[in-house]
């Protein structure tokens, strides 16, 4: 039988709120990574792209929040292995 010290402790609300800003925010930064490889004429940020870019933020923020840091921790390492803009 576990102890006490041993159960996860229960997420506040703080703590879900700033993992979904967390999310959100990876979720920019990997949302305006085709707007440093790819010139931004051929991009022409037609609404539909903006629509994509707004709900990869929000599902970003979401996954962040449900997931936790799991999700993150992924995030993060996937955003790592991609090369730098030179």
């Amino acid at each position: 039988m576990p102890s006490e010290n041993d159960l996860p402790k229960p997420r506040t609300l703080g703590d879900l709120v700033y993992q979904f800003l967390l999310g959100g925010t990876l979720g920019v930064v990997l949302a305006m990574l085709p707007a440093f490889y790819i010139s931004t004429s051929i991009i022409a940020w037609k609404n539909l792209y903006i629509g994509f870019l707004g709900a990869l933020v929000i599902v970003c923020g979401i996954l962040g929040m449900l997931v936790g840091k799991r999700f993150l921790r992924a995030l993060i390492s996937f955003l790592e292995s991609i090369p730098p803009v030179a």
